[in-house]
C-alpha cells in the first residue's frame, strides 16, 4: 500500500488505489473505544466520504489485534450519571451514523474479539469478512447496561430471532454461527483476512458511486433516522444505569481480572 497518513490519532489510514484501508492501531490489543476514539473515528471517515479520489473503504485492526472489544472500561468507570455519559451516548450514535451515510461501499474485516460497539460499527458497514477466530458478542446486560443501539442495528441485520438471542445469552457467536445467522458475509482463513477485504473493497470501487450512494442513502434513512430518534431517551437510560453504579462494579471486576 502506500500513501500512508499517521495523522487521525489511534487510526492508520492508508490508500491503494481508490480503497482507503483504515487500521485500528491502539496500543492496547484489544482496541476498546474510547469516546474519544470514536470522535477520532467518525472525523476520519467524513474526511473519506468527502474525497473525491476515495470509492471504498476498509475498516480492520492491526495484525495481531482484534477488531474491537467495546467500550473502553478504563474510560467508563470514571464516568458519572450526567453529561460526560451522554458525550459517551452520543459519540457511539454518531459514529454508527457517519459509517451508515458513507456514500462509499464499506468493508468490515473482523478480527480477535467484535464485541459491543466492535460489533455496531461493523453492523453499520455494507460488507463483513470475519476471519476463522473471531468472535462477535454483545454482551450489555452482563455489564448492567442497555443495549438500544446494539439491539436496534442487530435487528434491522439479522432479524428479531438471532437479535434476541444474542442479548439474552451473552454469548460469543463463532464465525460459523455469525455466517449461518447472517452477521458475516463471508468467512476468511487466518491470516488472509486483509489481503482478501482489500480484493472486496478494490472489486466494489468499479461501481457506478452514483447508482452505489442513491441505493444506500434510500435504504439507510429510516434506519439513521430511528437511530436519531433514540438518542434521547438513550443518553437518559444510561444516565439511570450509571446512576446504580453496576455497571462501574462490573467493569473494575473485569480489568481486575486483565
Amino acid at each position: 500500500m502506500s500513501g500512508a497518513d499517521p495523522s487521525h490519532g489511534t487510526f492508520v489510514c492508508e490508500r491503494s488505489g481508490p480503497t482507503a484501508v483504515v487500521m485500528f492501531a491502539d496500543r492496547h490489543h484489544g482496541n476498546a473505544m474510547s469516546s474519544r476514539r470514536m470522535r477520532e473515528l467518525q472525523s476520519l471517515l467524513g474526511e473519506l466520504a468527502a474525497d473525491d479520489s476515495v470509492r471504498s473503504v476498509v475498516l480492520r485492526a492491526q495484525e495481531g489485534k482484534s477488531f474491537a472489544v467495546g467500550c473502553d472500561f478504563r474510560e467508563m468507570i470514571d464516568l458519572t450519571a450526567g453529561a460526560e455519559t451522554d458525550a459517551w451516548t452520543d459519540a457511539i450514535a454518531d459514529l454508527c451514523v457517519v459509517c451508515l451515510e458513507m456514500p462509499k461501499p464499506t468493508v468490515a474485516a473482523l478480527d480477535g474479539h467484535v464485541i459491543g460497539i466492535g460489533l455496531m460499527l461493523a453492523l453499520a458497514c455494507d460488507y463483513r469478512l470475519g476471519s476463522e477466530s473471531c468472535s462477535l458478542r454483545m454482551p450489555h446486560f452482563e455489564l448492567g447496561l442497555a443495549c438500544t443501539f446494539g439491539g436496534y442495528l442487530l435487528e434491522r441485520t439479522v432479524g428479531r430471532h438471532v437479535m434476541q438471542n444474542m442479548l439474552m445469552s451473552g454469548e460469543p457467536w463463532s464465525p460459523e454461527s455469525s455466517l449461518a445467522d447472517g452477521l458475516l458475509h463471508e468467512i476468511v482463513p487466518d491470516g488472509d483476512l486483509a489481503r482478501t477485504a482489500l480484493k472486496r473493497a478494490l472489486h466494489f470501487a468499479a461501481y457506478d458511486l452514483p447508482a452505489f450512494a442513491a441505493t444506500k442513502y434510500t435504504l439507510s434513512l429510516p434506519h439513521t433516522q430511528q437511530l436519531r430518534a433514540m438518542q434521547h431517551s438513550t443518553r437518559l437510560r444510561n444516565r439511570a444505569d450509571f446512576a446504580t453504579d453496576l455497571p462501574r462494579r462490573r467493569m473494575r471486576r473485569i480489568l481486575n481480572r486483565e
